[in-house]
Protein backbone atom coordinates (compact mmCIF):
# COMPACT_ATOMS: atom_id res chain seq x y z
CA UNK A 1 0.00 0.00 0.00
CA UNK A 2 2.85 2.36 0.85
CA UNK A 3 4.43 1.71 -2.55
CA UNK A 4 1.11 2.33 -4.32
CA UNK A 5 0.57 5.49 -2.31
CA UNK A 6 4.06 6.74 -3.19
CA UNK A 7 3.51 6.01 -6.89
CA UNK A 8 0.17 7.87 -6.87
CA UNK A 9 1.81 10.79 -5.12
CA UNK A 10 4.58 10.96 -7.75
CA UNK A 11 2.00 10.81 -10.56
CA UNK A 12 0.09 13.70 -8.98
CA UNK A 13 3.32 15.69 -8.64
CA UNK A 14 4.13 15.02 -12.30
CA UNK A 15 0.72 16.31 -13.37
CA UNK A 16 1.11 19.40 -11.19
CA UNK A 17 4.54 20.10 -12.69
CA UNK A 18 3.20 19.68 -16.23
CA UNK A 19 0.34 22.07 -15.51
CA UNK A 20 2.79 24.60 -14.05
CA UNK A 21 4.90 24.43 -17.20
CA UNK A 22 1.77 24.84 -19.30
CA UNK A 23 0.74 27.96 -17.38
CA UNK A 24 4.23 29.42 -17.78
CA UNK A 25 4.08 28.79 -21.54
CA UNK A 26 0.72 30.54 -21.77
CA UNK A 27 2.05 33.53 -19.83
CA UNK A 28 5.09 33.58 -22.14
CA UNK A 29 2.70 33.76 -25.14
CA UNK A 30 3.90 30.54 -26.75
CA UNK A 31 1.39 29.64 -29.51
CA UNK A 32 -0.98 26.76 -28.75
CA UNK A 33 0.37 24.84 -31.72
CA UNK A 34 3.73 24.66 -29.95
CA UNK A 35 2.13 23.33 -26.78
CA UNK A 36 0.02 20.54 -28.24
CA UNK A 37 1.25 17.05 -27.64
CA UNK A 38 4.19 18.16 -25.48
CA UNK A 39 5.34 15.27 -23.33
CA UNK A 40 6.26 15.53 -19.70
CA UNK A 41 9.21 13.69 -18.28
CA UNK A 42 7.21 10.54 -17.56
CA UNK A 43 5.96 10.27 -21.17
CA UNK A 44 2.40 11.53 -20.63
CA UNK A 45 0.90 13.84 -23.27
CA UNK A 46 -0.22 17.32 -22.38
CA UNK A 47 -2.80 18.77 -24.70
CA UNK A 48 -3.05 22.49 -24.09
CA UNK A 49 -6.65 22.59 -25.29
CA UNK A 50 -7.76 19.83 -22.90
CA UNK A 51 -5.87 21.58 -20.13
CA UNK A 52 -8.10 24.61 -20.69
CA UNK A 53 -5.43 26.88 -22.14
CA UNK A 54 -6.67 29.93 -24.05
CA UNK A 55 -5.17 30.76 -27.43
CA UNK A 56 -2.80 33.60 -26.55
CA UNK A 57 -1.97 36.34 -29.03
CA UNK A 58 1.22 35.48 -30.84
CA UNK A 59 3.67 37.71 -32.67
CA UNK A 60 4.33 34.79 -34.98
CA UNK A 61 0.72 34.40 -36.11
CA UNK A 62 -0.04 37.55 -38.07
CA UNK A 63 0.60 40.33 -35.57
CA UNK A 64 2.49 43.37 -36.76
CA UNK A 65 4.49 46.24 -35.39
CA UNK A 66 3.40 49.80 -36.14
CA UNK A 67 5.04 52.81 -34.57
CA UNK A 68 6.78 50.66 -31.94
CA UNK A 69 3.49 49.08 -30.86
CA UNK A 70 2.34 45.52 -31.35
CA UNK A 71 -0.87 45.46 -33.37
CA UNK A 72 -2.92 42.29 -33.56
CA UNK A 73 -4.97 42.42 -36.77
CA UNK A 74 -8.66 41.85 -36.88
CA UNK A 75 -9.53 38.28 -37.80
CA UNK A 76 -10.22 37.99 -41.48
CA UNK A 77 -12.08 35.50 -43.61
CA UNK A 78 -10.58 35.09 -47.05
CA UNK A 79 -11.50 32.97 -50.02
CA UNK A 80 -8.69 30.78 -51.29
CA UNK A 81 -7.55 32.12 -54.66
CA UNK A 82 -4.87 31.02 -57.12
CA UNK A 83 -1.57 32.78 -56.44
CA UNK A 84 -1.79 35.07 -59.48
CA UNK A 85 -5.35 36.16 -58.62
CA UNK A 86 -4.45 36.77 -54.97
CA UNK A 87 -1.47 38.87 -56.00
CA UNK A 88 -3.62 40.92 -58.38
CA UNK A 89 -6.27 41.43 -55.69
CA UNK A 90 -3.61 42.66 -53.26
CA UNK A 91 -2.25 45.13 -55.83
CA UNK A 92 -5.73 46.50 -56.56
CA UNK A 93 -6.41 46.95 -52.85
CA UNK A 94 -3.02 48.56 -52.28
CA UNK A 95 -3.62 51.00 -55.15
CA UNK A 96 -6.75 52.24 -53.45
CA UNK A 97 -5.24 52.39 -49.96
CA UNK A 98 -2.07 54.18 -51.11
CA UNK A 99 -4.09 56.70 -53.13
CA UNK A 100 -6.34 57.45 -50.15
CA UNK A 101 -3.41 57.87 -47.78
CA UNK A 102 0.33 58.04 -48.34
CA UNK A 103 3.28 55.76 -48.92
CA UNK A 104 4.87 56.38 -45.54
CA UNK A 105 1.62 56.36 -43.59
CA UNK A 106 0.20 53.17 -45.10
CA UNK A 107 1.12 49.86 -43.45
CA UNK A 108 1.07 46.35 -44.86
CA UNK A 109 -1.22 45.38 -41.98
CA UNK A 110 -3.76 47.97 -43.17
CA UNK A 111 -3.57 46.75 -46.77
CA UNK A 112 -3.95 43.12 -45.69
CA UNK A 113 -6.97 44.00 -43.56
CA UNK A 114 -8.61 45.86 -46.44
CA UNK A 115 -7.91 42.90 -48.73
CA UNK A 116 -9.48 40.49 -46.22
CA UNK A 117 -6.32 38.45 -45.65
CA UNK A 118 -3.72 38.08 -42.93
CA UNK A 119 -0.44 39.96 -43.14
CA UNK A 120 1.63 36.76 -43.58
CA UNK A 121 -0.39 35.98 -46.73
CA UNK A 122 0.51 39.42 -48.11
CA UNK A 123 4.19 38.72 -47.44
CA UNK A 124 3.98 35.48 -49.39
CA UNK A 125 3.49 37.61 -52.50
CA UNK A 126 5.51 40.74 -51.70
CA UNK A 127 8.73 40.84 -49.69
CA UNK A 128 8.16 44.42 -48.51
CA UNK A 129 5.87 47.42 -48.69
CA UNK A 130 8.27 48.93 -51.22
CA UNK A 131 7.91 45.94 -53.53
CA UNK A 132 4.13 46.16 -53.30
CA UNK A 133 4.19 49.90 -54.03
CA UNK A 134 6.37 49.44 -57.11
CA UNK A 135 3.97 46.73 -58.29
CA UNK A 136 1.17 49.32 -57.92
CA UNK A 137 3.07 51.75 -60.17
CA UNK A 138 3.44 49.02 -62.79
CA UNK A 139 -0.26 48.20 -62.53
CA UNK A 140 -1.30 51.86 -62.92
CA UNK A 141 0.84 52.14 -66.04
CA UNK A 142 -0.50 48.91 -67.55
CA UNK A 143 -4.05 50.17 -67.02
CA UNK A 144 -3.28 53.51 -68.64
CA UNK A 145 -1.52 51.87 -71.56
CA UNK A 146 -4.47 49.51 -72.10
CA UNK A 147 -6.82 52.51 -72.07
CA UNK A 148 -4.67 54.33 -74.62
CA UNK A 149 -4.46 51.27 -76.87
CA UNK A 150 -8.24 50.98 -76.79
CA UNK A 151 -8.62 54.71 -77.47
CA UNK A 152 -6.23 54.58 -80.42
CA UNK A 153 -7.97 51.52 -81.85
CA UNK A 154 -11.29 53.37 -81.86
CA UNK A 155 -9.85 56.47 -83.59
CA UNK A 156 -9.35 55.89 -87.33
CA UNK A 157 -7.39 59.11 -87.95
CA UNK A 158 -3.83 58.88 -86.53
CA UNK A 159 -3.66 62.67 -86.54
CA UNK A 160 -6.09 62.64 -83.61
CA UNK A 161 -4.31 60.00 -81.54
CA UNK A 162 -2.37 62.34 -79.27
CA UNK A 163 -5.46 64.45 -78.65
CA UNK A 164 -7.72 61.54 -77.72
CA UNK A 165 -4.99 60.05 -75.53
CA UNK A 166 -4.67 63.32 -73.63
CA UNK A 167 -8.44 63.56 -73.26
CA UNK A 168 -8.73 60.02 -71.89
CA UNK A 169 -5.98 60.76 -69.37
CA UNK A 170 -7.77 63.90 -68.21
CA UNK A 171 -10.98 61.90 -67.78
CA UNK A 172 -9.14 59.53 -65.42
CA UNK A 173 -8.28 62.46 -63.18
CA UNK A 174 -11.82 63.80 -63.31
CA UNK A 175 -13.09 60.36 -62.24
CA UNK A 176 -10.74 60.41 -59.21
CA UNK A 177 -8.94 57.37 -60.59
CA UNK A 178 -5.39 56.97 -59.32
CA UNK A 179 -2.95 57.47 -62.20
CA UNK A 180 0.66 56.52 -62.73
CA UNK A 181 1.60 60.20 -62.38
CA UNK A 182 -0.09 60.29 -58.95
CA UNK A 183 2.10 57.40 -57.81
CA UNK A 184 5.23 58.93 -59.36
CA UNK A 185 4.67 62.10 -57.38
CA UNK A 186 4.00 60.20 -54.18
CA UNK A 187 7.12 58.07 -54.65
CA UNK A 188 9.39 61.06 -55.36
CA UNK A 189 8.10 63.04 -52.38
CA UNK A 190 7.94 60.25 -49.81
CA UNK A 191 10.51 57.70 -50.94
CA UNK A 192 12.86 59.66 -53.18
CA UNK A 193 15.77 58.98 -50.82
CA UNK A 194 15.44 55.23 -51.40
CA UNK A 195 18.02 54.16 -54.04
CA UNK A 196 15.90 51.22 -55.17
CA UNK A 197 12.85 53.44 -55.66
CA UNK A 198 14.89 56.01 -57.61
CA UNK A 199 16.31 53.31 -59.88
CA UNK A 200 12.84 51.91 -60.49
CA UNK A 201 11.35 55.34 -61.25
CA UNK A 202 14.07 56.18 -63.77
CA UNK A 203 13.49 52.91 -65.61
CA UNK A 204 9.72 53.21 -65.40
CA UNK A 205 9.48 56.82 -66.55
CA UNK A 206 11.83 56.02 -69.43
CA UNK A 207 9.51 53.16 -70.44
CA UNK A 208 6.49 55.49 -70.50
CA UNK A 209 8.49 58.12 -72.39
CA UNK A 210 9.58 55.60 -75.03
CA UNK A 211 5.98 54.51 -75.53
CA UNK A 212 4.85 58.11 -76.01
CA UNK A 213 7.72 58.86 -78.40
CA UNK A 214 6.84 55.79 -80.47
CA UNK A 215 3.21 56.93 -80.76
CA UNK A 216 4.33 60.42 -81.79
CA UNK A 217 6.57 58.98 -84.53
CA UNK A 218 3.67 56.89 -85.85
CA UNK A 219 1.47 59.99 -85.96
CA UNK A 220 4.25 61.89 -87.76
CA UNK A 221 4.50 59.10 -90.33
CA UNK A 222 0.74 59.40 -90.88
CA UNK A 223 1.04 63.16 -91.40
CA UNK A 224 -0.70 64.12 -88.18
CA UNK A 225 2.27 65.86 -86.51
CA UNK A 226 4.80 68.23 -88.02
CA UNK A 227 7.83 66.08 -88.96
CA UNK A 228 10.12 68.87 -87.73
CA UNK A 229 9.07 68.20 -84.15
CA UNK A 230 11.44 66.09 -82.07
CA UNK A 231 9.48 63.01 -80.93
CA UNK A 232 11.65 62.38 -77.86
CA UNK A 233 11.40 65.99 -76.68
CA UNK A 234 7.64 66.07 -77.26
CA UNK A 235 7.25 62.84 -75.28
CA UNK A 236 9.01 64.40 -72.28
CA UNK A 237 6.74 67.43 -72.54
CA UNK A 238 3.72 65.11 -72.55
CA UNK A 239 4.96 63.43 -69.35
CA UNK A 240 5.49 66.82 -67.77
CA UNK A 241 1.91 67.69 -68.68
CA UNK A 242 0.70 64.60 -66.83
CA UNK A 243 2.60 65.64 -63.71
CA UNK A 244 1.21 69.17 -64.02
CA UNK A 245 -2.28 67.71 -64.15
CA UNK A 246 -1.64 65.72 -60.97
CA UNK A 247 -0.42 68.78 -59.09
CA UNK A 248 -3.23 70.91 -60.50
CA UNK A 249 -5.90 68.50 -59.28
CA UNK A 250 -4.38 68.09 -55.83
CA UNK A 251 -3.99 71.77 -55.00
CA UNK A 252 -6.77 73.21 -57.16
CA UNK A 253 -4.28 75.06 -59.34
CA UNK A 254 -6.08 74.69 -62.66
CA UNK A 255 -9.61 75.88 -63.33
CA UNK A 256 -12.26 74.24 -65.48
CA UNK A 257 -11.26 74.54 -69.11
CA UNK A 258 -7.55 75.04 -68.44
CA UNK A 259 -6.67 71.53 -69.54
CA UNK A 260 -8.63 71.98 -72.76
CA UNK A 261 -6.79 75.23 -73.50
CA UNK A 262 -3.43 73.58 -72.86
CA UNK A 263 -4.36 70.64 -75.07
CA UNK A 264 -5.45 72.95 -77.92
CA UNK A 265 -2.22 74.91 -77.68
CA UNK A 266 -0.13 71.74 -77.75
CA UNK A 267 -2.06 70.42 -80.74
CA UNK A 268 -1.45 73.65 -82.66
CA UNK A 269 2.26 73.47 -81.90
CA UNK A 270 2.66 69.80 -82.84
CA UNK A 271 0.58 69.92 -86.03
CA UNK A 272 1.60 73.40 -87.13
CA UNK A 273 -2.06 74.17 -87.80
CA UNK A 274 -4.48 76.47 -86.05
CA UNK A 275 -7.65 74.78 -84.75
Amino acid sequence: RDRDHGRDRRDADDRDNANCRLRRCVRARIPPCALRRRRDRVGRSVDCNRAGAQDPPSRGCGSSRAGGRHVTPVATTSIRLPAAERRQALVETALRVFSEGSYRGTTTAEIAREAGVSEPILYRHFASKRELYLACIDEAWHRLRALWEETIASEPDPANWIGVMAKSYICLGDAKTVTVADLWMQAVIEAGDDPEVRTFLKRHMREVHDYMADVIRKVQAAGGINPARDADAEAWISLAGGLLGTIGRRVGLLKDGDFESIRASRREWMTGKKP
